[in-house]
């Protein structure tokens, strides 16, 4: 181009969109966020599913000395996190596959879910229950719940959750912190 002109192009404007309604998706979320804080004295996330992992978008943290940080931006493979775990859940079969053989099932703890199989069994357990652990899969000594937020189709969207230590977040709370967790990403 000889004028030296240039517009905003297609994409520009798909990326825009992309990072308008992540933040309204935070900003919604937010007090929901301090509800799960307050309600169970842990850090609360809110996550999504980026391509073949999940993405924290935001963080609140109680007040207490011991507790959890996961910058937002980061991002957890979706086999060994609670978050990710309600993602694959949702997803077809074939689409699960595909994410496994792409991204692996590299053990991170001795925890770590390694074969597709019996992420299989934990993926239909997550089904079954309707919430997501990570039980010191993914890092050892912290345990985490999450439940998803789901659009008026009935599809995930986001997953909203606790995560503590595994000293403090002990496997005889899990099941009441699950109800707690349940409802907040209900409401």
């Amino acid at each position: 181009l000889s004028s030296k002109r240039y517009d905003i192009g297609p994409e520009i404007v798909e990326i825009s969109r992309s990072l308008y309604l992540r933040y309204d998706l935070v900003r919604r979320v937010r007090p929901y966020l301090q509800d799960l804080v307050d309600l169970t004295g842990e850090t609360a996330h809110l996550a999504e599913l980026y391509g073949t992992s999940a993405m924290y978008l935001s963080q609140l943290e109680p007040l207490s000395m011991v507790r959890m940080f996961t910058t937002p931006g980061s991002i957890a493979p979706l086999y060994c996190s609670d978050v990710g775990k309600l993602f694959l859940a949702d997803l077809p079969p074939a689409r699960v596959a595909d994410i496994i053989q792409k991204t692996g099932l590299r053990p991170r703890t001795p925890h770590t879910i390694t074969s597709p199989e019996h992420l299989d069994v934990a993926l239909q357990v997550v089904r079954e229950q309707g919430y997501a652990e990570d039980d010191e899969e993914r890092e050892i000594g912290v345990r985490c719940v999450s439940a998803p937020i789901l659009n008026g189709a009935g599809k995930v969207i986001a997953a909203i959750g606790i995560a503590g230590s595994s000293g403090r977040l002990i496997k005889e709370r899990v099941p009441d912190l699950a109800a707690v967790v349940l409802q907040v990403a209900h409401r």
